[in-house]
Parts: structure tokens; sequence; C-alpha cells
């Protein structure tokens, strides 16, 4: 779908602000190692599973923390249009009240590395 990259590497990008912001007056070079370490961990943890009506935004590490990120519509299907960014209400479905953005305008500013709030 176009702009998913743009989308995934949104959340990747806000992840390493905020890591920067909470490291800015921290000069540990050992607390500086792990946040690289874990910057890096989040990073590569980011994908998307495709599925029948939207795809699957997930971060952590398999066998870890795993969590849903959000969800976004594959097909215009009611109030919601293709590429409409959804928050998750859980494992398996979104919640259906508003869309935080979408990702083929581009308008997924308002989400953050914690989920589409």
């Amino acid at each position: 779908m176009k702009n998913l990259e743009a989308y995934v590497n949104h959340i990747r990008e806000d992840y390493r602000q905020w890591m920067s912001r909470c490291s800015a007056a921290d000069q540990d070079s050992v607390r500086d190692r792990i946040r690289q370490e874990m910057i890096e961990e989040f990073v590569s943890n980011v994908r998307v599973e495709e599925g029948k009506k939207f795809l699957k935004v997930i971060t952590g590490k398999p066998g870890g923390n795993v969590g849903v990120h959000s969800f976004i519509v594959k097909k215009t299907e009611g109030k919601f249009v293709e590429g409409d960014i959804l928050k998750a209400a859980s494992w398996n479905a979104p919640a259906k009240n508003f869309a935080r953005g979408n990702i083929l305008e581009k308008t997924f500013g308002r989400v953050r590395w914690t989920g589409a709030n």
C-alpha cells in the first residue's frame, strides 16, 4: 500500500526522537549504549501483518513484549476509507470510533510510537 513504509518510518523516527529527549541531559556512555541498543531493537521490530480487512502494525520483539500499534484500513467500507489509521482496541480488532489519520494522505502526524491515540 502506498506510503506504508513512510508510516512505519514515522513510528520508528518518533521513538528515536523520544529516546533522544530522554537522554539529552545524560552523558553516561553505558546508558547511551543501552539506549542505542533499545532504539535498534525497537526499529528492527516494527512490522506489518496483512489481514482480511486491515493491515496490522505490530511493535515488539517476537517472544518478548509484543503489541498491536495500529490498524490500517485496506479497502473503503462504511465510514472508513482506504488508508485510514485506526487505534488498536485489542490484538484482533481496531477501535472503530474515528480514524487517527490516513497513510495515503500522509496525515499521520498525531500518531506516536506508543500507538495511534
